[in-house]
């Protein structure tokens, strides 16, 4: 089972299609996956909303379950939304695909050497 989309409620609790912690171990337990999202509401309730929060709830997920049930669920580019330029959208892009390329690597890592650590 997949859950995209959706954030941790534990960093940010009043956002409804953000998933408890029992939420995510269950996912877990069933072999399910997380895809965190950057889209700002579900990541923080107040901005600015950067970068490092966006990787909280990644962490968090690692963290809670192990990095083989979190991914990547993002098409926001960390914006509420169309009201970026195209200079600002170029200049999150460049930010977020180092990250998209580093939780990539973290669950390819742990799926192919169980017990790997995250990098």
């Amino acid at each position: 089972m997949l859950v995209t989309h959706s954030n941790c409620r534990a960093l940010n609790p009043g956002h409804p299609r953000c998933k408890t912690d029992e939420m995510i171990k269950r996912l877990a337990a069933g072999g399910g996956v997380m895809g965190i999202t950057s889209f700002r509401s579900f990541v923080k309730n107040s901005d600015p909303t950067t970068i490092e929060d966006v990787l909280d709830h990644f962490d968090h997920v690692a963290g809670l379950v192990g990095v083989e049930h979190v991914g990547g669920g993002n098409d926001s580019e960390l914006q509420p939304d169309d009201s970026m330029s195209p200079e600002e959208r170029r200049r999150s892009s460049r930010v977020i695909s180092p990250v998209t390329d580093f939780v990539k690597s973290s669950i390819l890592t742990a799926s192919i050497i169980p017990g790997a650590p995250s990098t």
